[in-house]
């Protein structure tokens, strides 16, 4: 065991280049997958918000959607009172006509009678 130590001791101290190189290849490596991961936790991240709010979009979709099926079933009701409105304003006026038609008989019957 004294031999190893020796013959260690009594060789110059080498500076490896390829160790060098592992090394910086590790920590570049290292660097490399620490930047993949966090780009790959942003772009999960971005999708999670868009689903959000694509499904929260979906939601406001259908609610428009319902309101404006009961809009145009209010209109179309509306519409069907006002073709009724105006059916009894015809009756209305004809029955006001023929009202005034036998008042005006009536008086000129009555004024004949005197």
């Amino acid at each position: 065991m004294d031999i190893l130590n020796t013959k260690t001791s009594e060789q110059p101290v080498r500076v490896d280049k390829a160790l060098e190189w592992f090394e910086k290849s590790r920590d570049s490596w290292k660097e490399k997958a620490k930047d993949a991961k966090d780009s790959l936790k942003k772009q999960k991240l971005a999708v999670k918000r868009a689903r959000v709010h694509r499904e929260e979009l979906r939601k406001e979709l259908l609610q428009e959607k319902t309101a404006h099926h009961e809009a145009l079933e209010q209109l179309s009701q509306k519409d069907t009172e006002i073709e009724e409105l105006k059916v009894r304003l015809e009756k209305a006026e004809l029955n006001l006509k023929k009202s005034d038609r036998s008042k005006y008989w009536e008086a000129s019957e009555s004024h004949l009678l005197e």
